[in-house]
């Protein structure tokens, strides 16, 4: 795991371009310095488990992570997860927090832009704010609701204190909301004290497991084919291939696996895969599979039936066909 460094003197990069003061600014080359060191960092960290890796989010990184993908790409990372961040820009007529950039960011990669990624945001529901002048509400109500409103537009929705839950999630994501988790370590309570309830953030213990799962991809992750995407589907055949947000340790152990299936007399091309072997398992009916060796080799045929495989070795030219 990395962590990425920032500090207090970073922030100020923006402020000195005229774009911040009109609301038009752009996050490159203001957040250079933010994606250079984010960068920096996933290299080392694929580099250390030899695969792709997660993006880890919290509060403006969420943005500041899209952002990144955009500009360096996806080849080192297979899902994103932010903690409390602001994804959405405020409505017509309300200023952009971010004079601009997360505006920016929405209009050139809405939602869950990278497909072949996971995208999971994870948002609090700790406090309902309130319009400033509601005497009804509490007084912290009305200062987080004005909060609410600069962010989303709305005052009077829920939120984790610092980002109302309009905001946080993105469309296409894995969404979550939990419940009465605050926003920042920063006046955040792990425990009751004297008599009150505690005010747990992201990081608390006991929120952690709600979100965490997530982040650590478990290799017991089941399959439903009925969910894959018809990639090929063509006279004869269809063809459905896995990709990274519907079973996410493929590209983590450099695995890929799909469903074809053949109808009567019919055939897959004769094709070679460069980069692994490949296993067929049979579920049904019968499959005719062979190759050829290299160097004028020989021709290897196989007849497989349900519940058999056959092994095809990388780089050999094969063609799987259904003759029946």
């Amino acid at each position: 795991m990395s962590a990425t460094p920032v500090s207090q003197c970073d922030r100020l990069a923006g402020v000195l371009n005229v774009n911040y003061w009109k609301g038009t600014l752009e996050p490159r080359p203001v957040v250079d310095w933010y994606l250079t060191r984010v960068d920096e960092a996933v290299a080392a960290t694929a580099e250390e488990v030899d695969g792709p890796v997660t993006l880890l989010a919290h509060s403006a990184g969420g943005w500041l992570a899209r952002v990144y993908l955009l500009g360096f790409g996806t080849d080192r990372v297979d899902r994103l997860v932010t903690l409390g961040s602001p994804h959405n820009p405020p409505s017509e007529g309300v200023l952009d927090q971010t004079r601009g950039i997360l505006t920016h960011v929405n209009n050139t990669c809405p939602g869950n832009y990278h497909s072949e990624l996971v995208y999971v945001t994870v948002a609090g529901k700790y406090i309902k704010g309130s319009k400033l002048f509601d005497r009804t509400a509490t007084w912290g109500q009305r200062v987080v609701g004005a909060g609410y409103q600069s962010v989303c537009g709305d005052a009077e929705v829920w939120g984790d204190g610092v980002v109302p839950l309009p905001a946080a999630h993105l469309e296409g994501a894995k969404q979550l909301t939990l419940d009465g988790v605050y926003h920042s370590p920063l006046g955040a309570l792990e425990a009751v004290e004297d008599g009150k309830p505690g005010r747990p953030w992201y990081g608390s213990t006991g929120v952690l497991d709600q979100w965490l799962e997530h982040v650590v991809v478990d290799a017991s992750e089941l399959r439903d084919f009925k969910a894959a995407v018809d990639n090929v589907a063509g006279t004869g055949r269809d063809f459905r291939l896995d990709t990274a947000p519907v079973l996410a340790t493929l590209p983590r152990d450099g695995i890929a696996q799909a469903l074809v299936t053949l109808q009567p007399c019919s055939v897959l091309q004769p094709h070679v895969h460069p980069r692994a072997s490949e296993v067929y398992f049979v579920l049904e009916g019968a499959l005719s599979s062979g190759f050829l060796e290299e160097n004028g080799g020989r021709t290897i045929l196989q007849n497989v039936t349900v519940n058999q495989n056959a092994l095809i070795p990388q780089g050999l030219v094969r063609c799987p066909s259904h003759s029946d």
